[in-house]
C-alpha cells in the first residue's frame, strides 16, 4: 500500500504555501503531506522531493525541492483539474545505493497504484534509482533522456549503468536534445548499433514537433536541466551557451504529460545555488505546470481501433506496403512496424505526418528502419 511509504518521507512545514494568495493557486489543488500522509488515488500525479547528496548542511538537502515548491504552488490551477499529491521529501539512506533503492521502491509502489511519480532531484545519480522500476517491469520499457551530453560509453557513467542494469531493459532508449560537440562519437555508435534513437538539439530548433513521437513512445522520461542554455536555466552544471530555451522545455513537458504511455518522470541535474526568489525554480515550476496541463488532456487511443483512427496503406517498391494510422480525435500518427512472423510483436510506432509523406514519396522513414532492426 502507498501508506506504507510514509516511513520514507519527511513531512513538509505548513508554511510551504504561505505565499499563496488565492484559492485558484495550485497550493489548494494539491494534497500535501504536512500532518497526515496523503491517500493517493489512481490517475494522479505525485511529487517526490529528492535530497541533494552534495549539500554541505544535511538540513539543506531538500533546499532545491522546497524552492521549487514555493514557486510552483503560487501558480494558478490548470484549466482542467488534475489529482495532485505531494509526499514531501524522501529521507536518504545511509549510502547512495540505499537511497537509490528507496527511490525505486517509491516509484514502483506509486505506479502499481496507478499514480504517476514526478521526482525533483538535484543529482543525476538518482536516475539509477528511478530506473530500478525496470527490474520489476514486464513487457517493453522505453526510456527517453533529455540532456545535452551522454555518458553511455563510460563504464562509470549514469547512462551506462542504466543500460546495463538489467539485460532486457530498456527495450528502447532515446536521447533528446544532445549537442554533438559534447557527445563522444563512440556513444552515438553504441546507440546506432542497438537501433536506438538520438535527436540533436539543432533538429529541435528546426522543428520542435520532431520530439513529440519520441516522447509519446516513452514509458519513463528523465529531464536533465543541463539540456537548457544558461540564459534559460542558470543553476545546472557547466557553461551552456546553447541548449533548449524555456518555451521549448515547456513544450517538451506538455508532450510528456499528454502521452498516455508515460508512467514516470524526473527532473534532475541541478546545482545547490537556488534561493527563495530563484528565477530558475520559477522556470522549473512552469515546466511542471505544462506537464500537468498536458496530463489533464490525456487521451488513450489505439491506432488499430477503426472507430477512432483512419488507416493509410502506402505501396513501397521493393518492400511490403507501409501502413499508417491517424487519430481523428487528436491528429496523432503511427506507423506499423512488422515483427518476426508468428511472434506477435508487431509495433505501432508513434510518428509524424511528415514521415507519412516521406513514405508517399518513396522513402522508408529512418525510425521505421531502426525499429524494424530492433524488433526483428
Amino acid at each position: 500500500m502507498v501508506a506504507d511509504l510514509a516511513l520514507y518521507f519527511n513531512a513538509l512545514p505548513e508554511e510551504m504555501g504561505a505565499e499563496t494568495e488565492s484559492y485558484s493557486d495550485l497550493y489548494y489543488a494539491a494534497e500535501i503531506y504536512t500532518h497526515a500522509f496523503p491517500r493517493v488515488q489512481a490517475d494522479s500525479v505525485v511529487f517526490v522531493g529528492l535530497p541533494d547528496p552534495n549539500a554541505a548542511d544535511p538540513e539543506d538537502a531538500w533546499h532545491l525541492a522546497d524552492a521549487f515548491r514555493r514557486q510552483f504552488y503560487a501558480l494558478k490551477r490548470t484549466a482542467r483539474n488534475v489529482l495532485l499529491y505531494d509526499l514531501g521529501n524522501l529521507r536518504p539512506g545511509e549510502t547512495p545505493e540505499q537511497t537509490q533503492e528507496r527511490i525505486g521502491v517509491v516509484c514502483s509502489k506509486l505506479q502499481q497504484h496507478g499514480a504517476l511519480p514526478l521526482f525533483i532531484g538535484p543529482s543525476r545519480d538518482w536516475m539509477v534509482g528511478h530506473f530500478r522500476t525496470a527490474l520489476d517491469h514486464e513487457g517493453d520499457l522505453n526510456l527517453a533522456n533529455i540532456d545535452a551530453s551522454m555518458d553511455l560509453d563510460q563504464e562509470d557513467g549514469v547512462l551506462h549503468k542504466l543500460i546495463t542494469l538489467t539485460p532486457d531493459q530498456p527495450t528502447h532508449f532515446c536521447q533528446i536534445a544532445y549537442q554533438s560537440y559534447l557527445v563522444d562519437p563512440m556513444g552515438l555508435s553504441v546507440l546506432d548499433r542497438l537501433h536506438f534513437d538520438a535527436l540533436r538539439l539543432g533538429q529541435i530548433h528546426e522543428n520542435f514537433r520532431v520530439a513529440e513521437p519520441l516522447i509519446r513512445d516513452a514509458d519513463m522520461l528523465f529531464f536533465n536541466l543541463s539540456a537548457m542554455r544558461n540564459s534559460a536555466f542558470v543553476h545546472a552544471p557547466g557553461p551552456r551557451p546553447f541548449g533548449l530555451n524555456g518555451e521549448q522545455a515547456c513544450q517538451l513537458c506538455w508532450y510528456a504529460g499528454h502521452s498516455p504511455r508515460l508512467s514516470s518522470i524526473g527532473f534532475y541535474n541541478m546545482t545547490q545555488k537556488a534561493d527563495r526568489n530563484d528565477t530558475d525554480m520559477a522556470t522549473l515550476a512552469i515546466m511542471v505546470w505544462h506537464f500537468l496541463e498536458g496530463f489533464s488532456y490525456r487521451y488513450k487511443e489505439l491506432p488499430q481501433d477503426e472507430r477512432h483512427c483512419d488507416r493509410y496503406i502506402v505501396p513501397m517498391q521493393g518492400y511490403d506496403d507501409l501502413i499508417f494510422f491517424r487519430s481523428r480525435q487528436t491528429d496523432r500518427w503511427w506507423m506499423l512496424v512488422p515483427g518476426k512472423a508468428g511472434a506477435g510483436n508487431d509495433y505501432y510506432l508513434p510518428c509524424l505526418y511528415d514521415e507519412y509523406m516521406q513514405a508517399i514519396n518513396g522513402h522508408l522513414p529512418d525510425r521505421w528502419v531502426r525499429t524494424f532492426g530492433r524488433i526483428n
